[in-house]
């Protein structure tokens, strides 16, 4: 139970810092997305690619669990928007997070620099 508590904290501490477009600026090393992970990224218009095809916002949490074999991470790259963040941004995050897959976070939409989460 302790365990899930934690995961749950932990994910929603990572949303936050994606939502508020501030987990780029924690640094970023030049680990590139593995071959197994599936790769989500969301433009500043809104649009959303599951491994460089377009998907709908909101089919994206169907399409990543339809993905076989079931990918080992999510790799997960969100362009800066000039204004206001996308909506897509919050409901790609809640997909992503409710496919129950560890995520990491990339600098740049090659997905070849991960981004260093803090540690306690």
């Amino acid at each position: 139970m302790m365990k899930s508590a934690t995961a749950a904290r932990v994910l929603a501490a990572s949303a936050a810092l994606v939502l508020a477009g501030a987990v780029p600026a924690l640094g970023a090393t030049s680990t590139a997305c593995p071959a197994t992970a599936a790769k989500v990224l969301v433009t500043a218009m809104g649009n959303v690619t599951l491994n460089g095809r377009l998907v709908p916002v909101d089919n994206l949490a169907a399409a990543l669990n339809a993905l076989a074999p079931r990918p080992t991470e999510v790799c997960y790259f969100r362009e800066k928007a000039p204004g206001a963040q996308p909506v897509a941004v919050r409901i790609a995050v809640n997909a992503i997070i409710s496919t129950h897959l560890p995520i990491s976070f990339y600098a740049d939409a090659s997905f070849s620099s991960r981004v260093r989460t803090p540690t306690r």
